[in-house]
């Protein structure tokens, strides 16, 4: 299949053969526990598609540049929460561009239908 669903992406099959970092465990908690906190639809949170992700991602790496810079323990943010921010705001764009893909493929197909239209 050229797009495999949530639960084939996860099955025991795919799974076992993965190492998973702890990192990508705590993203994952962080995610379900901001998503609680956010609500809405996440697409709302990057209103300028692939420039939004790109944006989010380049400030927390900058975040991350300054905390290492720096001998002084931060008042907020750790450098832990940076990389874990990071991961996730990737998957987001991970999924903005699988989703953006398979729309595009539908729409090929669609107009595959019809080519007179």
């Amino acid at each position: 299949a050229l797009f495999l669903s949530l639960e084939e992406k996860m099955s025991k099959t795919m799974i076992k053969d993965i190492d998973l970092s702890t990192a990508f465990i705590e993203a994952a908690k962080v995610r379900v526990a901001k998503r609680k906190d956010y609500g809405g639809d996440l697409e709302d949170y990057f209103p300028f598609g692939s420039k939004s992700y790109c944006h989010e991602l380049h400030k927390k790496t900058k975040r991350l540049v300054n905390l290492e810079k720096t001998d002084t323990e931060p008042l907020h943010e750790s450098i832990m929460d940076n990389l874990v921010d990071l991961i996730n705001y990737a998957s987001f764009y991970y999924e903005y561009l699988e989703r953006r893909e398979y729309y595009e493929y539908l729409e090929r197909r669609e107009s595959d239908k019809y080519p007179n239209l």
